[in-house]
């Protein structure tokens, strides 16, 4: 009978809550994309800090916010 278990991964001695990345190790760069719109009007931009896209929050438009790259959990 095939074992149809996934091995797990130890993650000891860690704080509930804590980012590890499990996945293989990748060496991409991780981007982050930011798409800004209301019904007039749309804005796209790559940015190369998490914190610009921070002031987005109090604007009456919608703001997506896309991150490839999660394996880069410092990010």
């Amino acid at each position: 009978m095939k074992n149809n278990h996934k091995q797990k991964v130890r993650k000891t001695a860690l704080p509930p809550g804590t980012l590890v990345y499990t996945g293989e190790q990748k060496m991409e760069q991780v981007e982050i994309h930011l798409i800004d719109y209301d019904s007039d009007s749309i804005h796209e931009k790559e940015l190369k800090d998490i914190e610009i896209a921070f002031p987005f929050k109090d604007l009456p438009t919608v703001t997506w916010v896309n991150v490839n790259g999660l394996h880069d959990v410092t990010l």
